[in-house]
């Protein structure tokens, strides 16, 4: 989503009619809470990061349940050099760290290691945490941006949890989401990810996976309507399902299908925040060969 919309998004949810679960909007985070989330051989994994509620000494209610870490295989296990063909690559973990300045940010930092000494790999976890840190960064500046002119940024922003959908060979996907307050009468959650191509040793941005999947379809595939129709079967009486566009949502890859997602407000304030998964079979044919899906799930 562009500055101008971000700002926009944060600026509607004074008038959100959030449910109240949502929870406080301050929090400080234990910065040694480490979730290491390395998979074993050839599967996928999704690790909640503990929510800011289980880590704030004053009580909260949070919108996430902490699940535990994966397990790793033991050909992938800390120090190894190698990993297994079919196995992850990298090792991604995170801790949740308040602001060295003292504001009311509840942030994640990520650390992102190659499980293998190739500079292919090497280059593909330098990616995935540059570009990660870019994304916090993007929502701190959104968030600070909300405040007037000349005035000191109101609110708060907490991490409410953080996944790995995808951590295989060729592709690893991290994902996160945070409560963003601005001072009015409710926070708004936004919805991040990155993908990387791990074979490729680069990140692969929204643009540019949708490209490759209109690549493969032709002139004939349509992504804004495959998306109007999977969030219709959802909530098919919301006027602004049927002016959703690829500008205001974002994309990854899981073995499922595409995962498409939205902020909070993008459809109506009062709806959580737009997630859906598109199935591969809607998208892309039997045949098509998409340079940023493993070749494992069959494209």
């Amino acid at each position: 989503m562009g500055r101008a919309r971000w700002h926009a998004a944060v600026t509607t949810s004074v008038a959100c009619l959030v449910a109240a679960v949502l929870g406080g909007c301050g929090g400080r985070g234990s910065p040694e809470a480490t979730t290491v989330t390395v998979t074993a051989a050839g599967r996928s994994s999704a690790v909640s990061t503990p929510s800011a509620a289980t880590t704030d000494a004053s009580p909260t209610t949070s919108t996430s349940t902490p699940t535990p870490a994966a397990t790793a295989s033991p050909a992938a296990t800390a120090g190894s050099t190698t990993a297994p063909a079919v196995g992850p690559r990298l090792r991604i973990t995170h801790r949740l760290v308040p602001d060295s300045n003292g504001r009311p940010l509840l942030l994640p930092t990520f650390t992102v290691e190659a499980l293998t000494d190739d500079p292919v790999t090497a280059r593909s976890a330098r990616a995935l945490r540059q570009a990660l840190s870019e994304q916090v960064r993007s929502v701190v500046a959104g968030w600070e941006a909300a405040a007037e002119a000349g005035s000191t940024p109101q609110g708060s922003i907490r991490t409410e949890q953080v996944t790995v959908p995808v951590n295989e060979a060729e592709l690893a996907v991290v994902a996160w989401r945070a409560s963003v307050y601005t001072g009015g009468a409710h926070p708004l959650e936004v919805l991040r990810s990155v993908t990387v191509d791990v074979a490729h040793g680069r990140t692969v941005t929204d643009a540019g996976l949708l490209g490759q999947l209109q690549q493969a379809g032709g002139p004939a595939w349509d992504f804004e309507r495959e998306l109007r129709s999977a969030v219709r079967e959802r909530w098919p009486d919301v006027p602004e399902v049927g002016s959703l566009t690829r500008a205001e949502l974002h994309v990854y890859p899981t073995r499922a299908g595409l995962h498409v997602t939205g902020d909070q407000c993008v459809l109506a304030c009062a709806l959580p925040p737009l997630e859906v998964t598109l199935a591969w079979d809607r998208l892309v044919g039997p045949r098509d060969d998409i340079e940023a899906l493993p070749d494992a799930w069959g494209m």
